[in-house]
């Protein structure tokens, strides 16, 4: 992983897309000393975006899953003001 401050990512942004693109490196973009921004290979990006929806899909089955009333429709627009 490299660091690099915004001003110099700024002067040569070109080269740090060529480390994540040709290199399959992460550029990590700092200011005054803290991270505040990532440039990653496509790869990575789509990955997390799969562990995210995975994620996403698990938590609705479980709330699915979980006991409780079932409210009906007519009044949840109601509840709503729907």
């Amino acid at each position: 992983m490299v660091k690099l401050t915004t001003t110099e990512a700024r002067k040569d942004f070109s080269s740090v897309v060529d480390a994540a693109y040709a290199r399959s490196e992460r550029v990590v973009l700092t200011r005054n000393g803290k991270s505040v921004a990532a440039v990653v290979p496509i790869a990575d990006l789509e990955a997390l975006e799969d562990f995210e929806d995975r994620m996403d899909i698990k938590a609705a089955q479980e709330a699915l899953n979980e006991p409780g009333p079932n409210i009906p429709w007519e009044e949840v627009k109601t509840r709503l003001g729907l």
